[in-house]
């Protein structure tokens, strides 16, 4: 249930971030089922007038109209994971058709080796898709993308490269930590360790090399390639990484029992509680 509780929560705040319209509001109660079907509504109208499903909607402009980006964008999975998320809280045939629709697109990211955001981009898409209706060509649309996403892993550091560098550079982030249930997952259906193994790995080392002893965190940790030596901590994108630390401490909540819930991060997460990520 507190599951639950926190993926609607999280749910509710990109929602927020992608509708085109303000939200009417009588009072100051935050009613979900209210947020829920207000969303659908300006979702339904999205995929009523959108029709082409190779540009993703993003976030919306202030004349009501929608940014729309390449699949290989890194959020381009959001908008079919929202529609099957309004499958599953429906249960209406609709919201299957749409997010089967906009699914469809994003198929050729499996053989995407250029990014480690296939956790974001297919997981969230395929793999709620898969979860809802076990489609068989789900299943190995994700496999065939978890096959991609560990393409970046260097054994030599014991991470997945998070961006693109100078080939001195292997730059990990603390984001990648949410494409570890993608590869957990593709261990439990597959029954191949390796996935769970990188995962693990990554895990474990940026445990030990992104946090601070109060808890807090770095954003990038800068890896030799070579060597697996620690050449550098920092964080980027400073004004978004408080939330980007409540979010994530949410989400190890939601999650911690994914198959990711090594007990090491569990008592991490703990210690984060109330910390500021700088």
């Amino acid at each position: 249930m507190i599951r639950r509780k926190i993926r609607t929560i999280l749910l509710i705040f990109m929602i927020i971030s992608t509708a085109c319209n303000s939200i009417p509001t009588t009072d100051h109660q935050f009613d979900v089922n209210k947020m829920l079907t207000f969303a659908m509504s300006q979702y339904s109208k999205a995929v009523n007038t959108l029709t082409d499903t190779t540009r993703i909607p993003t976030n919306g402009n202030a004349d009501g109209t929608w940014i729309q980006k390449e699949t290989s964008d890194w959020v381009s999975g959001f908008f079919a994971g929202i529609l099957w998320d309004f499958y599953e809280y429906t249960n209406n045939s609709f919201w299957e058709k749409q997010a089967r629709r906009w699914n469809a697109a994003l198929e050729k990211e499996k053989f995407n080796t250029k990014t480690h955001d296939l956790g974001f981009m297919l997981y969230n898409s395929f793999g709620t898709g898969y979860r809802l209706t076990r489609d068989e060509n789900y299943k190995a649309i994700l496999l065939l993308g978890a096959e991609s996403l560990i393409t970046r892993f260097n054994p030599n550091v014991g991470t997945i490269m998070s961006w693109n560098s100078i080939p001195e550079n292997h730059l990990t982030i603390i984001d990648n930590m949410m494409n570890l249930e993608y590869l957990c997952w593709a261990t439990k259906v597959s029954g191949d360790r390796k996935y769970l193994d990188i995962a693990t790995s990554h895990a474990n080392l940026t445990l030990e090399n992104c946090f601070r002893e109060d808890g807090s965190s770095y954003h990038v940790i800068n890896y030799d390639p070579q060597t697996g030596e620690v050449k550098e901590k920092k964080t980027k994108q400073e004004a978004a990484n408080n939330l980007r630390d409540l979010l994530f401490k949410l989400y190890l909540e939601s999650r911690k029992d994914s198959g990711v819930g090594l007990k090491r991060i569990d008592d991490n997460r703990r210690k984060m509680e109330g910390d500021e990520c700088n």
